[in-house]
C-alpha cells in the first residue's frame, strides 16, 4: 500500500460528524466482527458492481474490492459524515454505515476509488480517527478497493472468526436480494469461496388485490479447500412486490425528495429443490424489508422501517410509527399471497408429494425467526399473518384441506384409535414444528391421550384394544407413573367374556390353561397367546396363572359339575396331570354319589361291591376309558381296590346295616394299614356282634370268657364267639376297644350287685358266701390289672370308705377289717371281723387293712368275750396247753410298756378291776389283785387261802399280773395282813403260825 500511494499527497480533513471521535463506541458497535462483510456487499450492490471480491491474509490485513461504480465528491462527504444519511431511499443501505463496520477491525481503512483516495488514521492520544484525502490521484482504479490493515486489539475469538468469512457467507445467502451484484469470492491463503447468483425465470402471480413478482434464482456455490474443488447449487424462490407508499406517511420535505410516486419493495425468500417447492433449510426464514438510503442502522438484513434512534431497529410512534404499521400490513398480505401461491402449486402435485411438500413447508414457516434485529413485535405480526392463513389450510394425510381446528397430530400408531373423530397429518420431526402446529390449534394426540381413551371405556372393540396395548408396549417408556397408575386401576383389558377389567384383576393363564379358569379374570385368548403383550399387561398389575389357581376355580365350581360335563372334566384332568397336580385331600374325583377326594372313589369292582355292599362311590365308566384321566386319577390314589380307611369312614356313615363276616375279615386282614385315627372311628362304631344279636361299640363288649362270667355274669354283653371264623377276629377286637381286662365302671357294677346280693343272702350258706367272695376277688384282681389309670384310682379311694369287705361278721370298710392270721385269732379270737377274702398284697396296703393286732382290740376281746364267758366249756378244756397258750400270748401281747400305754384310761380301769386272769385249775377267771403268782413261800404261808398263778402255765406274762395287780413277790405286809386274818379266823396251826412269826 505504500508504494500505490504518496501519503504526501494526502490532505488532513476536519470531521463533520463526530462518529469517530470515540473508538470505545464503535468498537462495541457490533457483536461479531464480520459484520463489515455484509455492509461491504451492500455497498457494492448499492454501487451498481456486478462482484465483491475479498483477499484475507490474517497476518497482516484484508483487501476488498468490487466493479462497481467509483466515488464522487457526494460518496466522499458520506464517508466522512456517518449515520447521516444521504443515500437514496431505494438503496439498500440506510446510514451509510459501512465506514465504521471496517473500524472494528482496521484502525488505517483506506479506500481507494477512480482517482479518490481517503485514508483514516487513529490517533491513539486523542482516540479518535483523522481522515485523509486525496481526489486526484495519479493512480486510477476502476471500482472501489478498500485497504483494511487489521490492529493488534483483536482478541484470538475474532481472528477466529475472521478465518471463517467463507462459511458465513454460506450461512447467510447475501446474495438472495441484491439488485446488481451477482458474484462474491473469498480468497485465504489455503482456501477459496466464489458465489455466483443467476435469474432462472420470473412470473406474475395475484392474489385477491395483490400482486408479487415471483422469481427463481441459482446460487452456486464453488469452494476449494486446498486439495479439491466442490461445487454445489441451491435454488432460491424470490417473491417481490412493490408497495405503493401514501404520501401521509412522510414529512414534506421528505416527500420532495421523491421525484415520482414512493414505492418500496417487499422481498420473501424460499430455498427450494425441485418443482417451485419450499423445503426445510438450515437457516432461517428470510422475510426481508429492503431500507432506504436514509434510514436503518445495525441491521443484520436492511428494512425499510424507521428505527426510533440507531440502537432500535423500530419506531411505533408518530409518522415513523404509522409508516411502519402500514408496512407490516404489507408484508402480512404478502405472506398471505405467497402461501396462497404455494397451496396452488402443492395442489396440483400426486397424493403423496403433496403431503410430502406440504409437511416441507410447515417445516420451513415453523422456524418462526424473521433473519432480522428487528423489533419482537414485527416477527410476532408476521407469525400471526402466517397462522392466520395456515390455521384454514392444513392438508392432512388424505390430501384434503382443512380447518386446523379439525385437524391433529399423532404418530401413526395412534390414528387407528382416533380415526373416526380427526383427520391427521403426518407427525413432525421436529418439536419447533410440533410447537408451531399447535399454536395454529392443532390438536396433538399423544399416548396420554390414547390412556385416557382406555380409562373412559372409549375403545370397546376387542381388536382396536389388541392393538392399543400393542402399541403402548412399543411405547412403554413414554407412561410415566401417572399413567401407568392410571392403566392399572382403570377397566382396559379384556377378559375371556370379552368384557373389560382392570390389570390387577387379570389373570394370565397358561396356553394349556386357557378356557379353564374363571372367565371374568381370565385374560382374553388372544392377548394371551401374545408373550410380549402379556409381558407388559403383567407390569400393570396383572399375574401369571399359578397351578393351584386352576386347581381352586375348579374346586370352586365342581358343585355345578356333573357327568354331562365329562368333557370339560377331562381338560381339567390333562390339565392337573400335565402340570403335576396332585391334590388327594379335596373333593376332586367325580363318582357316581358326586365329587369326592381321592381314598373315597373306587373304579368298578366286583370284590368292593360285596364287601361295602351299597352306596359305592365309583367313578364313571367314561372317565376310566380315558387313559390319561385313569392314569392320572390312579396317580391320585383311586383304585379298584379298597382303601381300610375308606371302609372305615363307610361304616361311621351307613353303621350295623352293612356290618358283614367278609367286611369284617378284610378289616381283619388290613389292621396293619389303619390309622390311629381309623382305629379311634371303630371304637365308636357299633360294629361288634353280641351273644344277644346286638351290634354294640367295642368298649361296650367283652369276650365271652369263664373270668367274665365269673364277674359279671349278664351284667355286660359278651362279643360271641360261637362262629368259629370269628375267633380270627380276636385280634383285631382288642386292637379297637375289647379290652382284655374288665373296665372300671363295670367293675363297679359288679362289685355293688356281689354286694346287694351278699345282703340277701342267708348267712348259713357257707357255699354261696364263698362264691361270693370268690367274685370280689376276681373283681380286686380285675381293677389291680386294669390301665385306667385315673378310673382306677377313684374306684380304690371309693372303696376305701365303703362297706364292702366280706368279713367274719358280715360287711365292712376295709380298715375295720382284719386278715385272717393265726397268730391274730390267737390274739382276737373270733371278736373282731376278719376278711374272707384274699386279697393282693397291693390293695392291702391301699385299704389299710389291719395286719397287725390292736392293743385296744385285745384288751377289748380279753374283757368282752373271754369274761363274758366266765369260764371254758369242757369241750375245749381237752387241750389245756393250747388254751394257756392262747392266753399267755394275749397277756405277753397286753404287758408290753407300749401296748398297755396306748390302752385307755377305762380299759386300764378295768383290767384292773375285771375278772381277766385265767385260772385253768379252777377254770375260771380272777381278778388280777386277788391273785399271787406261785412260790413254795406263798404255798406255806397261804396254803389254800389264796390263789396263784403258776409260772409255768404263762411264762411270757409276767410284766402283765404286774402292772394288773398279780402279786410276784411277798411282803412284810402282805404277811401281817394275812397273820391278822388267818388269827381272826381261830384255825390256827402251831406250825405256820411259828413260820408266818419267823417270816
Amino acid at each position: 500500500m505504500e508504494k500505490e500511494f504518496d501519503e504526501s499527497k494526502l490532505i488532513r480533513k476536519q470531521i463533520v460528524y463526530p462518529a469517530y471521535q470515540t473508538t470505545k463506541r464503535f468498537h462495541n458497535l457490533y457483536t461479531d466482527v464480520r459484520t463489515f462483510v455484509r455492509e461491504l456487499i451492500q455497498n457494492a450492490d448499492d454501487a451498481e458492481a456486478k462482484s465483491i471480491v475479498l483477499n484475507i491474509n490474517l497476518s497482516d490485513e484484508i483487501t476488498v474490492t468490487n466493479d462497481g461504480r467509483v466515488f464522487d465528491s457526494r460518496d466522499i462527504e458520506r464517508l466522512l459524515t456517518p449515520c447521516l444519511g444521504g443515500k437514496e431511499l431505494e438503496k439498500t443501505g440506510a446510514m451509510n454505515l459501512g465506514a465504521l463496520s471496517v473500524l472494528s477491525i482496521s484502525d488505517q481503512p483506506l479506500y481507494h476509488s477512480g482517482k479518490k483516495v481517503l485514508k483514516f488514521v487513529m490517533d491513539h492520544e486523542k482516540e479518535d480517527f483523522v481522515p485523509y484525502i486525496d481526489e486526484n490521484n495519479e493512480m486510477y482504479f476502476k471500482g472501489t478497493k478498500i485497504h483494511l490493515p487489521l490492529h493488534k486489539r483483536l482478541s484470538k475469538e475474532d481472528i477466529k472468526k475472521l478465518g471463517k468469512i467463507d462459511e458465513y457467507l454460506l450461512h447467510y445467502s447475501h446474495l438472495l436480494f441484491t439488485i446488481q451484484l451477482e458474484k462474491i469470492e473469498v480468497n485465504y491463503p489455503t482456501k477459496s469461496l466464489i458465489l455466483t447468483k443467476k435469474i432462472n425465470q420470473q412470473k406474475t402471480h395475484k392474489h385477491k388485490r395483490n400482486k408479487a413478482l415471483i422469481s427463481e434464482i441459482l446460487i452456486t456455490e464453488k469452494r476449494n479447500d486446498g486439495k479439491r474443488n466442490k461445487i454445489n447449487t441451491n435454488k432460491w424462490l424470490i417473491v417481490e412486490q412493490k408497495i405503493d407508499i401514501p404520501k401521509k406517511y412522510f414529512s414534506q420535505k421528505e416527500f420532495e425528495s421523491y421525484e415520482g410516486d414512493v414505492v418500496f419493495p417487499i422481498y420473501i425468500a424460499f430455498k427450494k429443490i425441485s418443482g417451485d417447492i419450499p423445503v426445510r433449510v438450515n437457516y432461517p426464514i428470510y422475510i426481508i424489508f429492503p431500507s432506504d438510503t436514509q434510514f436503518g442502522f445495525g441491521f443484520v438484513l436492511s428494512s425499510n422501517f424507521r428505527p426510533e434512534t440507531s440502537r432500535k431497529g423500530f419506531s411505533t410512534e408518530g409518522l415513523d410509527g404509522e409508516l411502519n404499521n402500514f408496512l407490516l400490513e404489507e408484508a402480512g398480505n404478502l405472506i398471505k399471497l405467497v402461501l396462497d401461491y404455494l397451496k396452488e402449486k402443492i395442489s396440483d402435485l400426486p397424493l403423496k408429494k403433496r403431503i410430502k411438500y406440504f409437511n416441507s413447508l410447515l417445516n420451513v414457516l415453523s422456524y418462526r425467526k424473521t433473519h432480522t434485529s428487528l423489533e419482537p413485535y414485527i416477527e410476532q405480526y408476521i407469525l400471526d399473518n402466517i397462522k392466520s392463513f395456515l390455521s384454514k389450510n392444513i392438508l392432512d394425510y388424505k390430501g384434503n384441506w382443512n380447518k386446523a381446528k379439525k385437524i391433529v397430530i399423532a404418530e401413526k400408531g395412534l390414528w387407528p384409535f382416533f380415526n373416526y373423530h380427526y383427520n391427521f397429518i403426518e407427525p413432525p420431526s421436529s418439536e419447533k414444528l410440533i410447537d408451531f402446529l399447535k399454536s395454529l390449534g392443532i390438536k396433538e394426540l399423544s399416548i396420554e391421550d390414547l390412556v385416557d381413551k382406555f380409562a373412559n371405556k372409549e375403545i370397546r372393540n376387542i381388536e382396536t384394544l389388541y392393538k392399543a396395548w400393542e402399541y403402548l408396549s412399543i411405547h412403554r417408556d413414554s407412561l410415566d407413573k401417572e399413567l401407568r397408575c392410571k392403566l392399572t386401576q382403570s377397566e382396559t383389558v379384556p377378559n375371556r367374556l370379552n368384557r373389560l377389567s382392570s390389570p390387577v384383576k387379570i389373570i394370565i393363564p397358561n396356553e394349556d390353561a386357557i378356557g379353564l379358569y374363571d372367565p371374568t379374570k381370565e385374560l382374553s385368548s388372544k392377548f394371551a397367546t401374545n408373550e410380549v403383550l402379556t409381558s407388559f399387561v403383567r407390569k400393570f398389575g396383572a399375574r401369571n396363572m399359578k397351578k393351584t389357581d386352576v386347581l381352586l376355580y375348579f374346586i370352586s365350581i365342581k358343585s355345578r359339575l356333573s357327568v354331562k360335563n365329562l368333557d370339560l372334566l377331562k381338560k381339567y384332568y390333562n390339565y392337573f396331570y400335565k402340570n403335576g397336580i396332585y391334590e388327594k385331600k379335596q373333593k376332586i374325583v367325580l363318582t357316581n354319589m358326586g365329587f369326592r377326594n381321592s381314598k373315597e372313589a373306587f373304579f368298578n369292582s366286583e370284590d368292593i361291591v360285596s364287601i361295602l355292599k351299597t352306596n359305592i362311590p365309583l367313578v364313571p365308566p367314561e372317565l376310566e376309558k380315558e387313559k390319561i384321566c385313569k392314569v392320572y386319577l390312579k396317580s391320585l390314589g383311586v383304585s379298584s381296590e379298597l382303601n381300610p380307611s375308606f371302609v372305615v369312614k363307610h361304616l361311621r356313615r351307613y353303621g350295623s346295616s352293612i356290618v358283614s363276616i367278609k367286611l369284617l375279615t378284610y378289616l381283619s386282614d388290613n389292621v396293619k394299614n389303619l390309622t390311629d385315627h381309623d382305629l379311634d372311628t371303630l371304637k365308636d362304631l357299633e360294629i361288634i356282634p353280641t351273644t344277644t344279636n346286638e351290634f354294640l361299640r367295642p368298649s361296650e363288649c367283652y369276650f365271652n370268657t369263664k373270668k367274665n362270667q365269673k364277674i359279671f355274669g349278664d351284667l355286660v354283653h359278651y362279643f360271641n364267639l360261637e362262629d368259629e371264623q370269628n375267633k380270627d377276629f380276636i385280634k383285631f377286637f382288642k386292637k379297637i376297644g375289647i379290652s382284655k381286662y374288665p373296665k372300671i365302671r363295670h367293675l363297679r357294677l359288679a362289685l355293688n350287685q356281689t354286694i346287694s346280693e351278699y345282703e340277701d343272702l342267708d348267712k348259713t350258706s357257707k357255699k354261696k358266701i364263698s362264691s361270693l367272695v370268690k367274685r370280689v376277688e376276681l373283681i380286686l384282681d380285675s381293677v389291680f390289672k386294669n390301665k385306667e389309670k385315673d378310673e382306677k384310682e377313684i374306684f380304690i379311694n371309693e372303696l376305701k370308705e365303703e362297706p364292702w369287705m366280706i368279713t367274719t361278721k358280715g360287711l365292712f370298710k376295709p380298715k375295720e377289717s382284719y386278715l385272717m392270721e393265726k397268730k391274730l385269732i390267737d390274739l382276737l379270737g373270733h371278736s373282731v371281723p376278719y376278711t374272707l377274702i384274699n386279697v393282693p398284697d397291693k390293695f392291702i396296703k391301699a385299704f389299710k387293712i389291719r395286719k397287725k393286732p390292736n392293743p385296744e382290740d385285745v384288751a377289748s376281746h380279753l374283757l368282752d368275750f373271754l369274761v363274758s364267758k366266765k369260764k371254758i366249756p369242757k369241750e375245749e378244756l381237752k387241750n389245756k396247753k393250747e388254751i394257756t397258750r392262747r392266753f399267755d400270748k394275749i397277756y405277753s401281747y397286753l404287758g408290753r410298756t407300749e401296748n398297755f400305754e396306748k390302752l385307755s384310761h377305762k380299759t386300764k380301769k378295768r383290767l384292773l378291776k375285771d375278772k381277766v386272769v385265767y385260772l385253768l385249775e379252777h377254770n375260771c377267771f380272777e381278778v388280777g389283785s386277788r391273785l399271787i403268782m406261785y412260790s413254795r413261800d406263798a404255798e406255806m404261808i397261804f396254803g389254800d387261802n389264796i390263789r396263784s398263778i403258776k409260772h409255768s402255765s404263762y411264762p411270757n406274762s409276767l410284766n402283765f399280773f404286774k402292772l394288773i395287780g398279780v402279786k410276784t413277790n411277798i411282803s412284810t405286809d402282805d404277811i401281817g395282813d394275812f397273820l391278822i386274818q388267818y388269827i381272826s379266823r381261830g384255825e390256827i396251826e402251831t406250825k405256820r403260825l411259828f413260820m408266818l412269826y419267823n417270816l
